[in-house]
């Protein structure tokens, strides 16, 4: 249980820094950094596949929807 909390705060952390930070720098107009690509490797590995790609499709909506990228 402590393992599960744990990871959901880092995820959180991660997810609202991407937001909030790195959302705003671009390199050369032409990309930026995803750290939240990390929390979503971060994963534990013996997770079902279906429940990573459920959790990747909110987690990419999230930052879309705060991002104000459709």
């Amino acid at each position: 249980m402590k393992q599960l909390i744990q990871n959901l705060i880092w995820f959180i952390v991660l997810i609202t820094f991407q937001v909030l930070f790195l959302d705003n720098i671009h390199f050369l107009d032409v990309f930026f950094p995803l750290v939240y690509i990390y929390a979503i490797l971060r994963l534990p590995s013996n997770m079902s596949p279906s429940i990573v790609l459920i959790i990747s499709f909110i987690t990419g909506m999230t930052i879309d929807i705060f991002s104000n990228t459709p």
